[in-house]
């Protein structure tokens, strides 16, 4: 998956249709998501490049119980390809890793 500003704004929407609110601060953080006086909030470091930004994202879809019936096909195939990616640098840093003593 080529990252885009159009591939940001679809994580957005998906986190959004979860019930999460997105929002982007300024501050000495790494970003993430954690539930904020009963509101699912995902708060993201304003001044990460866009590959970072899109990170964060993905890293909470990845963390989220999802519910499969409140997604659009188009969101339910952005997830399993976020999967699919995620499965394959697992792969590689186990392939990576050097054998422990």
């Amino acid at each position: 998956m080529k990252v885009t500003k159009r591939v940001q704004e679809r994580l957005e929407e998906l986190l959004e249709q979860l019930g999460f609110r997105v929002r982007y601060e300024k501050g000495n953080f790494k970003g993430g998501y954690c539930v904020l006086e009963k509101q699912n909030l995902v708060m993201v470091n304003k001044f990460y490049t866009l590959e970072g930004r899109v990170n964060v994202l993905i890293d909470v879809i990845n963390n989220i119980n999802l519910n499969w019936e409140a997604l659009t096909e188009e969101q339910k195939k952005l997830v399993k390809e976020i999967r699919k990616i995620n499965d394959l640098k697992a792969q590689l840093n186990l392939q990576q890793e050097p054998p422990q003593t």
